[in-house]
């Protein structure tokens, strides 16, 4: 059996502006917790979660494991966007106000984004704002199979691996492109795939999964609050109901599978991230025990 995993923080809800002193203390609160893989990308918080983790990570950047991306890009607001957003804000406070001076159009960000100039442009831009000379992995996000045979992109990629700008690269998009990727022609050139946990198998190689606590694991501990059979079951598995420790029992459990490089997570709480961060900690019965009443979900 391989080496478990790692826990990762995701930054894809770090944001700047009146945030950004509470998005600097998340990343540093992770790093402080024990947790060295950071996953970001060019798109998350609007554009500004790079720059943060740069911030964050300044002085600790040996000793992390830093992961970002490159192929979907956001749209940047103008200044008369911030201000119609800003006039809409104020307006729908008033009666009648919405009416007259309506919220703009959310922002699209720019998907698909993969000729070999525009991957390098991200690059260098990604390392200017994360304050370092190197990405640990980069990944081609929400790409297709077809697109990550293109032999272009590939060598502009193994171009950058050769400068040392990125030390090795993979993807992170959804599980039946990942598994058609891994199964290709290139598969020897991708050292990392990131998808979200689906319950179907892994693909070959190094994993990294995330979207593991969502909705049913919300649903199961309201359930479990009430439900005296439900309860029960959890008693029997040594789990005890009021505090079941669910969440960080499924992160454990997913750490000790084979081809699994890392877990991530992600929360706008520092009690939250501490709280997660023990998962690394648990054993394989524990973690076995919530796969186990999970199953009841």
């Amino acid at each position: 059996m391989s080496q478990p995993g790692q826990i990762g923080f995701g930054t894809g809800s770090l944001y700047a502006g009146a945030d950004l002193s509470h998005s600097l203390t998340l990343v540093r609160a992770a790093i402080d917790a024990g947790i060295t893989w950071i996953d970001t990308a060019p798109l998350y918080g609007h554009g500004a979660a790079e720059r943060i983790v740069g911030e964050a990570i300044r002085g600790n950047r040996d000793e992390l494991v830093l992961v970002s991306k490159a192929g979907i890009l956001p749209t940047k607001m103008s200044i008369a966007y911030k201000f119609l957003g800003k006039a809409a804000a104020l307006a729908g406070k008033v009666p009648g106000g919405r009416a007259l001076i309506p919220p703009p159009a959310p922002l699209r960000p720019a998907f698909n984004v993969f000729a070999p100039e525009h991957v390098i442009a991200s690059v260098e831009n990604s390392l200017m704002k994360l304050g370092t000379n190197r990405i640990d992995y980069l990944l081609l996000h929400e790409i297709d199979a077809a697109t990550a045979s293109d032999e272009a992109l590939l060598n502009a990629l193994d171009k950058l691996v050769a400068q040392g700008k990125v030390l090795a690269y993979g993807t992170a998009t959804q599980i039946h492109e990942t598994c058609a990727i891994a199964a290709g022609p290139h598969s020897g050139r991708f050292s990392l795939f990131q998808m979200p946990v689906t319950g179907e198998e892994l693909p070959a190689g190094n994993v990294v999964l995330h979207s593991l606590l969502g909705g049913t694991l919300r649903r199961l501990l309201d359930r479990l609050k009430t439900e005296e059979p439900l309860r029960e079951a959890a008693r029997g598995l040594g789990i005890d109901p009021d505090k079941p420790n669910l969440a960080c029992r499924l992160i454990a459990a997913e750490l000790q599978r084979d081809g699994v490089r890392a877990v991530l997570f992600s929360t706008s709480r520092v009690a939250r991230l501490r709280e997660l961060a023990e998962a690394r900690k648990m054993s394989p019965a524990e973690a076995e025990a919530g796969a186990q009443l999970m199953a009841h979900a």
